[in-house]
């Protein structure tokens, strides 16, 4: 994995500021943070509330 993140420096480096961007666009600034539909769900104790909004929007389990 070592090689890997040196061989792939740049773009991990692009990946993890554009993560960074979005999270403060979300307008958070801890994790989790997910955004679905611009709505924020902040925190370890919103993921089923993010979960239940994706099945409400048809989210199938697979």
């Amino acid at each position: 994995m070592d090689q890997r993140i040196i061989h792939e420096a740049d773009r991990l480096d692009a990946v993890i500021a554009a993560n960074q961007v979005a999270h403060e666009q979300a307008g958070h600034w801890g994790v989790p943070t997910c955004v679905y539909q611009g709505a924020p769900f902040f925190g370890q104790d919103r993921l089923d509330v993010l979960l239940w909004t994706l099945q409400k929007e048809g989210l199938r389990s697979r």
